[in-house]
């Protein structure tokens, strides 16, 4: 049996992409999987072999100590593969690929486009850092067996010198609508949801300022990226008609949508935002939601293709505001919204279509390959 294991230093044992999708994709397909990330409170059940390490206490400790803790529970599970989650892993993966291991290197987000939009890292330094980062990043890949990315640009980025280079969207779990339609949850019809991390860049502040300006109500999950700016929001006047729920399951977090009218992807035009696929856009489209999104060319194509939404300027609020309101004041309209994106995701934009890719990748990898434990 072909053992394969799953590295990350940054997400969590619980992570949807890593664990919920490709483990157990790999694992369904006949793969022994094991997976080493950070500790999660509610640990998984799972057949995938869950391997946890601490959670870092910071950014640095993250880069510099949880790193060496992944590498040392990587060498014990001994694995035939790695397939390593985050560019700070590279170095080990190269360590791991000198004893023989064939590496595959997930690229989830464009790192140097989004180091220049990083507040943690000093301005001056973003331009030379992301180039030198860039470049190391480009160096390492071409030494690995194949690198599996979550967007085309992303493809397109590293194809152009890797001659082993796999899309896999992050696209939704077909199953996850399920959770939807057991819930007891009624639909509101004037309460709009954001699920996600709660950031400046991905329009918290536009987003509070529209639903007050509308007159709707807000459903927010997920973690603020500070206690300034969580600060900051809750002194706003929309603040009073936001529902806060903090960090949820995935359980709640289709609960959440399944009481909502519409859902929020307003991401700023900064760094790699404007060529991303956000997973949350198409979790709105699997249960029936229409989106009010940023007006990117790639999200309004689809958006506009698919009649599932309304695109807007993410930096304006009343632009923002008069899609809350249209939504509001045409049920009729918006829910035949809802139903065009689900089609579309059921058709299309699902993790059922995306696991053929990856599981045609492994396969390649060992297709002549005889492996004995």
């Amino acid at each position: 049996m072909i053992k394969v294991c799953h590295l990350s230093s940054g997400h969590s044992t619980n992570s949807v992409r890593i664990l919920h999708k490709e483990c157990c994709s790999l694992l369904n397909e006949g793969y022994h999987v094991s997976y080493v990330a950070l500790e999660n409170k509610n640990v998984p059940r799972t057949q995938v072999k869950i391997i946890t390490i601490t959670k870092p206490k910071s950014r640095w400790h993250r880069f510099l100590i949880s790193t060496h803790q992944v590498y040392k529970q990587a060498i014990q599970v001994n694995a035939h593969c790695y397939h390593i989650h985050d560019p700070e892993m590279i170095p080990y993966a190269l360590k791991l690929k000198k004893r023989g291991k064939k590496i595959i290197y997930d690229v989830h987000e464009d790192l140097p486009r989004q180091m220049l939009v990083k507040t943690w890292i000093p301005m001056v330094v973003r331009g030379l850092l992301a180039k030198c980062v860039e470049k190391f990043e480009n160096i390492a890949a071409k030494k690995f067996h194949a690198v599996v990315c979550a967007t085309e640009t992303i493809q397109e980025r590293f194809a152009k010198f890797h001659p082993q280079v796999v899309l896999v969207c992050n696209y939704p779990i077909l199953d996850e609508k399920k959770l939807v339609e057991k819930s007891d949850i009624t639909k509101s019809a004037n309460t709009v949801c954001y699920v996600g991390a709660v950031t400046k860049a991905r329009g918290i502040t536009e987003m509070i300022q529209a639903i007050d300006m509308a007159d709707a109500r807000f459903d927010l999950a997920g973690k603020f990226d500070s206690k300034e700016l969580r600060k900051n929001v809750m002194n706003m006047s929309g603040w009073k008609k936001t529902n806060y729920m903090g960090f949820l399951g995935r359980e709640e977090v289709m609960k959440v949508l399944g009481g909502s009218c519409a859902g929020f992807v307003v991401l700023h035009p900064q760094g790699q935002h404007a060529d991303s696929l956000p997973v949350k856009m198409f979790e709105y489209m699997l249960v029936g939601l229409p989106v009010i999104a940023s007006d990117f060319p790639l999200w309004k194509k689809i958006v506009d293709e698919h009649h599932c939404g309304i695109c807007v300027n993410p930096l304006d609020v009343r632009e923002i505001a008069r899609a809350i309101k249209w939504i509001i004041e045409h049920p009729e309209e918006a829910h035949q919204m809802g139903q065009n994106g689900q089609r579309a995701v059921l058709a299309k934009y699902n993790w059922a279509n995306e696991e053929k890719a990856l599981i045609s990748l492994y396969d390649k990898l060992f297709k002549q390959e005889q492996i004995t434990e």
